[in-house]
C-alpha cells in the first residue's frame, strides 16, 4: 500500500495469541494423583519455546477460566516454568469441589492465550480390610483367646467423618459384638474404633464383619454439603480350636526324669526317713494355665494327688485332700513302711472346660498322655504323672 508521500508501506501481520488445549480426565478420584497434558500451537513461535504457566483451583464463584493469581480462590497448587509441548502435568485435590485446570502460554511478542477445562472430583469408596494383630487375614486361635482384630484403612483427610461398623456371629450363629481392645468397660466398639477384640469362649468359627462409611463435608462459597461413600463389607473368620487338656510342663527338677525316688534315712545308721516334697511349677492349658494369667479372672488348673500304699494288705488309690501344686511324702503317713517298701504317688491336673465327645485317655504314665484328649470323671480333662517313692533300705 502507498503512504501519504506515495511510499510503499509494509505492515506486520497481526500477532495471534497462542492456542492452548487442555487434555485432562473428565472425572478423577479425590486424593489420587491425576495427569493432564497441555498442547500449544502458535503462528510464530515453536511451541517448545513458549512460556507456559498452569494453575488448578477449586471452582466456586469464579467459574472455569484463567484468572490472575491475585484473584485465585481455593488455590491448591500452581507452577510457572517453560515446558515443552504436550508435557504432562500432575494434580491432586482432597476437596470434592470441581477443579478448574488452566494453562497460559505467552509467545515472544507478548501475545497470550489460555485454555481451561473443568474436572469433576469424586470420593472413592473406602476399602475395608481386617487383619489380626499379627497381620493375617484369617487364623486359628486357642480356646479362651482374646482375638485382636484391626483395620489399617485411614481416611484421605483428617477432617473426614469416618464410621467403622463392626459386627459378628459366634459358632452357634448368635450375634457377636466386638469390644474395644483397650477398654474392658465398654460393651461394643465405637464408630471410630479401628481395633476391636472378642473373647473366644467356645470352639468353632467366629465371623467378624466390618463396613466403613466415609463422609466428606464440602464448602462451596456459602453452601455446605456432605457426601458419604460406603465400603463393601469384609469378613474375618477366626477358627477357634477345641479345648485341649491341661499338660504338666514342669515339676520338681529332681523328680522330672526320675520315676523312682528314694526316701533316705536321717543318718547312715538308720533313724527316721526324711520327708520329700513334690512340686508342680507350671501347667499349660488354653483356658486355665498355672500359674494363672494376671488379670484374667479365671481359675487355674486343678491338682489332684493320689497315693497307692503297697504297705497295706489291700492297697487302693486314695485321693488326698491336698489340692495345691505341691505334696509332701513323710514317714508319718506310712507307719507300717519297712526299709525297701515303696508307695505310688500320682498327680492329676484337670481343667473344667472340656467339651462333649472327647475321647478317654490311655493309662500311659507320662508327663502328658501320649496322644488324644484325656478325660476323667465327669468329663474333666486330666493329665497325670506318677512316681514310685521307695523307703531306702
Amino acid at each position: 500500500m502507498l503512504g501519504w508521500a506515495g511510499c510503499l508501506l509494509f505492515t506486520d501481520p497481526i500477532n495471534k495469541a497462542p492456542v492452548v488445549t487442555i487434555k485432562p480426565p473428565t472425572v478423577v478420584d479425590r486424593g489420587v494423583q491425576a495427569e493432564f497434558s497441555v498442547s500449544v500451537t502458535d503462528d510464530r513461535d515453536n511451541p517448545a519455546t513458549l512460556q507456559a504457566r498452569w494453575a488448578e483451583f477449586e471452582t466456586r464463584d469464579q467459574g472455569c477460566t484463567w484468572i490472575t493469581a491475585a484473584t485465585w480462590v481455593g488455590l491448591s497448587s500452581s507452577t510457572s516454568s517453560p515446558r515443552s509441548n504436550d508435557a504432562p502435568y500432575d494434580f491432586m485435590t482432597y476437596s470434592l469441589n470441581p477443579v478448574c485446570v488452566c494453562a497460559l502460554a505467552v509467545d515472544h511478542d507478548g501475545a497470550a492465550g489460555f485454555g481451561c477445562s473443568l474436572v469433576g472430583i469424586v470420593n472413592p469408596p473406602p476399602i475395608a480390610k481386617i487383619a489380626d494383630a499379627s497381620g493375617a487375614s484369617s487364623g486359628s486361635f486357642p480356646l479362651c483367646s482374646n482375638v485382636h482384630l484391626k483395620t489399617a484403612w485411614q481416611p484421605l483427610d483428617p477432617s473426614d467423618q469416618v464410621e467403622f461398623k463392626w459386627a459378628g456371629t459366634d459358632p452357634s450363629g448368635k450375634n457377636l459384638q466386638p469390644i474395644p481392645c483397650t477398654n474392658s468397660a465398654a460393651t461394643s466398639c465405637g464408630s471410630d474404633s479401628t481395633d476391636c477384640c472378642f473373647y473366644a469362649a467356645t470352639p468353632g468359627n467366629y465371623a467378624v464383619t466390618l463396613e466403613i462409611d466415609d463422609t466428606v463435608v464440602t464448602s462451596n462459597g456459602s453452601k455446605t454439603s456432605s457426601t458419604t461413600t460406603q465400603s463393601s463389607p469384609t469378613t474375618y473368620v477366626a477358627s477357634v480350636l477345641k479345648n485341649t487338656p491341661a499338660c504338666i510342663e514342669r515339676t520338681d527338677p529332681d523328680a522330672t526324669n526320675a520315676r523312682r525316688v528314694l526316701l533316705s534315712r536321717s543318718t547312715d545308721l538308720g533313724g527316721s526317713y526324711q520327708s520329700r516334697t513334690f512340686q508342680v511349677f507350671s501347667v499349660a492349658d488354653d483356658c486355665e494355665p498355672y500359674p494363672p494369667l494376671a488379670g484374667s479372672g479365671k481359675a487355674s488348673a486343678q491338682f489332684y494327688w493320689y497315693v497307692y500304699d503297697t504297705t497295706q494288705s489291700n492297697p487302693n488309690w486314695v485321693r488326698q485332700y491336698n489340692t495345691s501344686n505341691s505334696f509332701t511324702v513323710s514317714q508319718s503317713m506310712f507307719p507300717s513302711a519297712l526299709p525297701g517298701d515303696s508307695i505310688e504317688l500320682r498327680l492329676e491336673v484337670r481343667d473344667s472346660t472340656s467339651g462333649p465327645g472327647e475321647s478317654a485317655c490311655s493309662m500311659a504314665q507320662d508327663m502328658c498322655c501320649a496322644s488324644g484328649t484325656c478325660t476323667g470323671a465327669a468329663g474333666d480333662c486330666v493329665r497325670w504323672t506318677t512316681w514310685t517313692v521307695q523307703f531306702q533300705p
